[in-house]
């Protein structure tokens, strides 16, 4: 869907720099609904890469600002007469300098839609890069492993396209005019515009690729969400020695649902415990067992021959870069560096 209205919006840009005014004339309805609508769907797809679910209500609330706006510059279109209609090449060419296009309704509108556009593109980022972070911490509350998963991915779809808005609103503000009169700036904005985009899609078709829920459905689970009484210092007893005695952490992958399965109890209270009783995510409280056990056999005499990333997977890690990224974290170095300061 975010593919087709891009396609449409470069559609209707290359009918104004190909200088074919009389199809501009209708085709910029379509092109202003199009622009539009091109943040809602960004919005509406992140949103269900982090969340999992799609709200057919929600789609048409996120698209009427787009549908009324087209309404309107329909009902213009019929109420007056368009500043254009009769010689739209001598309009269009002259950068909208007839003196009475200025206070026609429809220029007016336009102005609003740009501004309505701009508006857009602070809201549905800062909405998309909110969506983000929770799905983020949603990953560290369920995974040890959370940065093996797809967070990294849709963080980068999201950085790329706030330089890809960031480049549609620098056009804006300049101006389709402007730019058709530079070959060059034309030149530079047609290549920036292509590489983004195709980026864009290319993560998009990386992503799909890949499961999108950060929190698989259990159900299994209908308890409540808050464990309290003396319960509570049990299965804090219970997790501990888990941990500690058993070293459930040395498991690569592990989540919070075979925690709670270990334990004969409901994900919702392990995560609530380890949050409220230690201060942290789940995702840290695996780690910190992790990278405790890897600092001893870093400094371990008989383990001195082993590989980090040998040292890594022993410890439960998925991956080098995961290995390396969370000992820094937590000990604001890395595993090489540490062996040759502490070991022995």
């Amino acid at each position: 869907m975010f593919m087709l209205l891009v396609t449409v919006v470069f559609t209707g840009l290359s009918f104004y720099f190909l200088e074919w005014y009389h199809v501009v004339v209708y085709f910029d309805i379509l092109f202003y609904i199009s622009a539009l609508l091109t943040f809602p769907v960004y919005y509406l797809y992140i949103r269900f890469l982090t969340v999992g679910r799609s709200d057919k209500g929600r789609i048409f609330i996120h698209g009427l600002p787009a549908l009324i706006a087209g309404g309107f510059l329909v009902l213009i279109r019929l109420l007056f007469s368009s500043p254009y209609s009769e010689n739209p090449g001598l309009y269009f060419s002259e950068n909208l300098s007839l003196s009475h296009a200025y206070y026609h309704p429809e220029y007016l509108f336009i102005n609003l839609v740009k501004l309505l556009f701009l508006f857009q593109a602070i809201y549905y980022l800062s909405e998309g890069t909110r969506l983000i972070k929770q799905f983020r911490q949603r990953l560290a509350d369920y995974y040890s492993d959370w940065g093996n998963r797809d967070a990294g991915l849709v963080r980068i779809l999201h950085h790329t396209f706030i330089a890809s808005a960031f480049l549609f609103v620098v056009f804006g503000i300049i101006g389709r005019d402007r730019v058709a009169d530079q070959p060059w700036l034309m030149l530079v904005f047609s290549l920036l515009a292509s590489g983004v985009i195709f980026t864009l899609g290319l993560l998009g078709n990386l992503q799909s690729q890949k499961e999108r829920h950060a929190e698989p459905d259990d159900p299994h689970e209908k308890a409540p969400a808050v464990y309290t009484g003396k319960p509570v210092h049990e299965l804090k007893e219970r997790l501990e020695l888990l941990f500690h005695q058993e070293r459930v952490f040395l498991k690569k992958d592990l989540t919070i649902w075979d925690v709670s399965s270990a334990l004969g109890t409901n994900r919702t209270y392990i995560s609530e415990l380890i949050n409220e009783e230690y201060g942290m995510n789940f995702s840290r409280f695996v780690n910190q067992f992790r990278i405790g056990e890897a600092k001893r056999m870093l400094k371990d005499r008989q383990a001195r021959y082993l590989p980090v990333e040998t040292i890594g997977e022993q410890c439960g890690f998925g991956s080098l870069n995961n290995f390396i990224r969370v000992f820094r974290d937590f000990e604001n170095t890395t595993p090489g560096k540490y062996r040759e300061n502490h070991g022995a």
